[in-house]
C-alpha cells in the first residue's frame, strides 16, 4: 500500500485516459444532455482505481495487458454507476419513484442507456487499447524499481 512510481503513473494515466474517453463521450450525448463535470469526476475514478488496480505488481507481459484493461473496464463500469446513481438522486427528488426498489430498477436500465452513448465512436477502442498500453507502460516501470 505504499506509495510508488509505478502507482502514480498508474493513477495519472488513467485519470488523462479516463477524462479524454469522457471527452469522446460527450460527442455522442443527445442534446438535452448537458456533460457539466463528468470529465473531471471521471478522471477522479481513474486516479482511484488506476492506483488501487493498475499500480500493482502484475507478473509478465500478458498479465500486465490484463491488469490494464481490467482497470479500464473498472473505470468504465464504475463510472457507469455513479453517473447512473446520481440520475437516480435527481429523479428521487422529483418524487419519480414509488419506493427504492423502483429507483435501483431505473439505475440498472439507466446504467445500460448510459452504456449505449460509447459505442457509436472510437470511445471503447481508445479505452481498451489506452488501458493495454497503460499496463504495459506501468509494467515497465515496476520492473525497474524492483531492480
Amino acid at each position: 500500500m505504499y506509495p510508488t512510481l509505478s502507482k502514480l503513473v498508474a493513477a495519472v494515466a488513467f485519470a488523462a485516459l479516463s477524462w479524454t474517453v469522457s471527452r469522446l463521450v460527450v460527442l455522442n450525448f443527445p442534446e438535452h444532455m448537458r456533460p457539466g463535470a463528468m470529465a473531471e469526476i471521471n478522471a477522479v475514478i481513474g486516479v482511484v482505481l488506476g492506483w488501487r488496480i493498475s499500480g500493482r505488481p502484475a507478473g509478465g507481459l500478458i498479465e500486465s495487458m490484463a491488469v490494464g484493461l481490467s482497470t479500464g473496464i473498472a473505470i468504465l463500469f464504475s463510472a457507469l454507476f455513479v453517473w447512473a446513481g446520481h440520475e437516480m438522486l435527481r429523479r428521487a427528488m422529483r418524487l419519480r419513484y414509488e419506493g427504492p426498489v423502483e429507483g435501483i430498477e431505473d439505475m440498472i436500465s439507466t446504467m445500460i442507456d448510459f452504456a449505449m452513448l460509447t459505442w457509436p465512436g472510437p470511445a471503447l477502442l481508445v479505452l481498451g487499447a489506452g488501458s493495454i498500453a497503460i499496463g504495459l507502460v506501468v509494467q515497465c516501470i515496476q520492473r525497474s524499481e524492483q531492480r
